[in-house]
């Protein structure tokens, strides 16, 4: 952005700061001086990524890795240098650690499973105990072949009263009901033809007055 230098003092300075945020290591290599001031309008080197011989983050062994610095100022970079703006600067900067196995620390994330657990002894089985007999008394009723059979002495035989059977032939209500229902239906066709024949004839009749009607009204006319 162009500055007017009538306005502007050309020694005026501002700052630059690096900052880092989330998890850290404990020691870090080089990192640098914050906040630096330098003169608007100067040569800016950006710090280098930091780096760190620790490999532990609490008590899991691992590796630090550093994001690099990133800044939200609009500045124009080249070879890792900026003129500086007429205000400050600030770059950020985070780490990343990965964990590793740690052979022989179980728990610890990245760390090889423990071994499976020996399986437990069997227990020796117990010996059999004494078992001691019982006679128990047969109570169940004697069979029907130790029962003894008294043999039966039959009285002398009386004459036997003579019966008389009816035997009623069941098709004999059928028939019966049949002849009534027939009947019934018979009185039953005749009684309609009756009507139907009665009804003729009133028919008749009136078509027959209704005609000598028309008969001596057509007598009137010529007389």
């Amino acid at each position: 952005m162009p500055v007017d230098e009538n306005t502007y003092d050309l020694n005026d300075e501002f700052t630059v700061t690096y900052t880092v945020t989330g998890l850290e290591p404990a020691t870090v290599v080089n990192m640098p001086t914050t906040p630096q001031p330098h003169q608007w309008g100067s040569d800016v080197p950006i710090a280098a990524s930091l780096q760190t011989t620790a490999t532990l983050n609490g008590v899991i062994v691992g590796t630090w890795t550093f994001s690099g610095w990133v800044t939200e100022n609009e500045l124009d970079i080249g070879n890792n240098t900026f003129m500086m703006p007429y205000e400050d600067v600030a770059f950020t900067g985070s780490w990343t650690f990965t964990a590793a196995g740690v052979p022989g620390v179980p728990g610890v994330p990245g760390a090889p499973p423990p071994p499976p657990a020996a399986p437990a002894a069997a227990a020796p089985a117990a010996p059999p105990a004494d078992v001691e007999l019982v006679e128990i008394p047969d109570t169940a009723p004697p069979l029907a072949s130790e029962i003894p059979v008294t043999p039966e002495v039959e009285p002398d035989e009386e004459p036997e009263d003579e019966m008389i059977i009816v035997i009623e032939d069941p098709d004999i209500p059928l028939a019966q009901g049949l002849i009534q229902g027939s009947w019934a239906f018979l009185n039953l066709i005749l009684s309609i033809a009756g009507a139907m024949l009665a009804l003729m004839l009133g028919i008749r009749v009136l078509m027959r007055k209704r005609q000598e009607k028309e008969g001596i009204g057509h007598t009137d006319d010529y007389c």
